[in-house]
């Protein structure tokens, strides 16, 4: 009878059991750690006989007084190799498989609600769809009893139970993205792994230029500011044996480079310009995000288009530039001041300004912004001129400058004379 009310209980389970949207999975076969206790029952009267905790193996006293060792072990919807199960199975399909010398088997296991998911009176069952969470197990083994006297009646039977975990689900890992370019850092970073169900074995990284990972049990990880800058990689591992997926970070202490080009792509390294420029920004580890830069007329930062000419005719004044990479690394700024005017050459004689091709009898003072030449009298070429310089020379002289974009005056002339006029009579004499 109780072997048929067993089996009855068994099948209406199977038929009964709700579907979940667990996978199955082939794990190791693992030997279950598991409680027990043996009794003895004489008429009405039991007595414990042995007991043991988170064992895998025990030898109890099976029907009239015989020994018999129970085991069990428990794999996924399939094996490959073999553990010990430290309290977690990956795999929403469970085989349980009781070895036992008693007659008479009564499995069943529960959830954590309390309700029954399965049940068996052989040494084996299968449960299949099994959400994650825990779930508990225990059979009574039973045998035979005997008469050790016309009046009574006596017997041993063995109660085993231990709990597991069904965990199908990858770890987690935060402070990282599945994208290698997804998560840029520029300091200090910690990358956190987490399991909510078996908790975490084991947390795997990998430093940029490495060819393997390393591991640690903890399940965080911290990189300081200074660490070697490039793509780190993780992964995790629960203890059910599920792995994470890959998970990255690119650390970048390294701020972007700029420069500021010509429009024939030539880089400039004057301050100054009358021609057409352009800006452009590298960096080495994370990328360039953005560009930005300000105009004469802003002053504030405006988006900035990377090799995006700016021409000769754009406003004349100050143009700074700057970079941010992904991580967020600012560049050094980078300015240049566009000036297309030419510029303006006074001429002096003395303290008072000369046009261009006068004359004067004092000397001669130049007041400019970057340079000035002058051509001296009775030669064809110019020569440098220091601003300041007094000239005493008799004849005509030529001037041009230059500013410091480039730009050239109008050349300028003037003629120096200080000897006296003459006077001169055909008469060969006269009188007053």
């Amino acid at each position: 009878c109780i072997a048929v009310l067993a089996l009855f209980t068994a099948l209406f389970a199977l038929f009964t059991a709700t579907p979940t949207n667990a996978s199955a999975a082939t794990t190791p076969r693992y030997a279950v750690p598991f409680d027990y206790t043996c009794y003895y029952q004489y008429n009405t009267s039991t007595t414990v006989n042995s007991s043991g905790n988170g064992t895998t193996s025990a030898t109890v006293t099976n029907s009239a007084g015989g020994s018999t060792t129970i085991s069990v072990a428990m794999y996924g919807s399939s094996s490959s190799g073999s553990g010990t199960l430290s309290g977690a199975i990956a795999s929403s399909t469970v085989n349980i498989v009781l070895t036992s010398g008693y007659k008479w088997h009564a499995m069943k296991v529960t959830n954590s609600s309390g309700a029954e998911v399965g049940s068996s009176s052989s040494t084996t069952l299968t449960l299949s769809g099994l959400s994650d969470g825990t779930y508990y197990f225990t059979s009574s083994e039973t045998g035979t009893g005997w008469n050790p006297n016309p009046r009574a009646y006596a017997r041993y039977y063995t109660n085993i139970s231990f709990s597991f975990k069904v965990d199908s689900t990858k770890p987690t890992i935060s402070g990282a993205s599945t994208s290698t370019t997804g998560k840029y850092v520029k300091g200090s970073f910690t990358v956190y792994a987490s399991d909510s169900m078996s908790g975490i074995k084991a947390l795997y990284y990998k430093t940029p230029n490495s060819s393997y990972y390393q591991s640690t049990t903890s399940t965080s990880k911290n990189f300081p500011s200074g660490s070697a800058n490039g793509l780190y990689s993780f992964y995790a591992v629960d203890n059910a044996g599920n792995q994470s997926s890959t998970y990255y970070v690119v650390y970048d202490s390294t701020a972007p480079t700029g420069v500021i080009r010509s429009s024939s792509g030539t880089t400039l390294t004057s301050q100054y310009t009358n021609s057409a420029f352009y800006y452009t920004a590298t960096d080495a580890s994370s990328g360039i995000s953005y560009l930005q830069y300000k105009t004469p007329s802003s002053s504030s930062w405006l988006t900035y288009t990377s090799g995006t000419n700016i021409p000769a005719t754009s406003a004349n004044g100050k143009y700074t530039f700057r970079a941010v990479d992904k991580a967020g690394n600012t560049s050094e700024e980078k300015s240049i001041y566009l000036d297309t005017t030419k510029p303006v050459g006074t001429l002096y004689g003395g303290p008072s300004t000369i046009a261009s091709g006068g004359s004067t009898n004092a000397s001669y003072s130049y007041s400019g912004i970057a340079n000035c030449y002058v051509k001296m009298p009775n030669t064809s070429y110019y020569t440098s001129y220091t601003s300041g310089s007094q000239l005493s020379e008799e004849g005509t002289y030529s001037f041009y400058c230059t500013d410091n974009a480039g730009n050239t005056s109008s050349s300028y002339t003037i003629t120096l004379d200080k000897s006296a006029p003459t006077l001169s009579t055909s008469i060969g004499s006269f009188y007053e």
